[in-house]
């Protein structure tokens, strides 16, 4: 709240501050929020986070985390997001009718991590609750007036109603499509999206990286010559320790596990294939990814190309006993294992996925010599 100005700094006219905390994964993201009513819209003009995650290895790549699911926490908050259903069926599909925030909502953004030597926690998912609960708070408190905040809800409703009408009389208006057209249309699922541009949902900047990036993180920006002219549509590159990797890399969990049912086999080393074609050199799994399945995915996708890309794969489960486990020896085994799926006689980054609360960071990093 300190680095915010929340208390001693005086908001111009019509701003007022807003605050909210939240803690899971063992990390605490905070936000301080400035915002206002303009028109009858919520907006939000600035964002300060306090990140209590222990160690930042890697903290720009924390600042971006944050940043990311803050974004995702705003989309929820304006007109038009809401999701609703009729006939029991959710009837937002995709991005078209669903408002997320464009460049245009962005606030200014500081991320302040508190200093620490602990062993690293969660980061990703604690940035995206706070926020929304922040901007609400500000908003409540922006007029001073108990009619103020009931009279945004009521515009802001009456926004998503006049949407959501529309999106129903949309939806009449299909059901008069011929059986003919109906059979002949093609509705582009997820997965297909993917498989066609290759680069849409299926790839991260990193994101899910940070604990791996401790060798020299302030590398991890330094993009080479590749793609830096103006209108060159080379993918860039960038040093992540010694590994010159793509600028975009490939989160390929999606296509095997976690996120609905996996996708056909062959579509999904289309898809990775696809990726690399397009300049990504940069594979992210796990062997907790189905579990196995994605590794074994990935393996057979890359290893026609296995020495122009950049594999990453993570240990820290049991998956057999269930719960975490980092130690040597368990790390040997699943290593040869995961070896073995990805049908290659090496793993380019190997990383920790969840830190062993058993193990004291010291110890570890002391005696994991694998």
């Amino acid at each position: 709240m300190d680095k915010s100005g929340y208390g001693k700094t005086r908001l111009p006219d019509g701003r007022a501050w807003g605050v909210a905390v939240h803690e899971s994964f063992d990390s605490v993201v905070a936000y301080v929020v400035e915002a206002s009513v303009k028109d009858g819209r919520p907006v939000l003009h600035r964002v300060t986070a306090g990140v209590h995650c222990n160690l930042a290895v890697n903290p720009r790549t924390v600042e971006a985390q944050v940043q990311g699911a803050a974004v995702m926490g705003l989309s929820m908050c304006l007109p038009g997001s809401a999701i609703t259903l009729k006939d029991g069926v959710v009837e937002q599909s995709n991005f078209g009718d669903f408002t997320v925030a464009r460049i245009t909502d962005m606030p200014e953004f500081d991320v302040h991590i508190v200093p620490s030597a602990e062993p690293p926690t969660g980061m990703g998912e604690p940035g995206l609750p706070p926020l929304a609960p922040a901007f609400a708070n500000a908003i409540a408190a922006a007029d001073r007036q108990a009619a103020a905040p009931a009279a945004v809800q009521s515009d802001v409703s009456r926004v998503i109603e006049y949407r959501a009408s529309k999106r129903r009389a949309a939806m009449e208006k299909k059901k008069h499509v011929t059986a003919a057209q109906t059979k002949n249309r093609v509705r582009p699922s997820r997965r297909d999206l993917l498989a066609k541009i290759a680069l849409v949902g299926a790839v991260f900047p990193f994101g899910s990286l940070s604990w791996a990036a401790s060798a020299q993180p302030n590398n991890t920006n330094n993009q080479s010559d590749n793609g830096s002219r103006a209108g060159d549509n080379k993918m860039k590159t960038r040093k992540l320790g010694k590994l010159e990797v793509s600028e975009f890399g490939s989160g390929c969990m999606s296509i095997s596990a976690n996120y609905g049912p996996p996708a056909d086999r062959s579509q999904g080393i289309t898809v990775i294939r696809s990726a690399n074609e397009k300049g990504v050199t940069f594979f992210d799994t796990a062997e907790v990814y189905g579990p196995y399945t994605n590794e074994d995915l990935v393996g057979e996708a890359l290893a026609p190309i296995r020495n122009q890309v950049v594999i990453a794969s993570k240990f820290g489960f049991d998956l057999e006993a269930g719960g975490l486990n980092s130690r040597p020896e368990h790390i040997r085994k699943v290593v040869e294992a995961s070896l073995r799926r990805l049908k290659t006689d090496r793993i380019d980054l190997y990383y920790q996925h969840r830190v062993d609360p058993k193990l004291r960071s010291k110890t570890w990093l002391a005696r994991s010599k694998i």
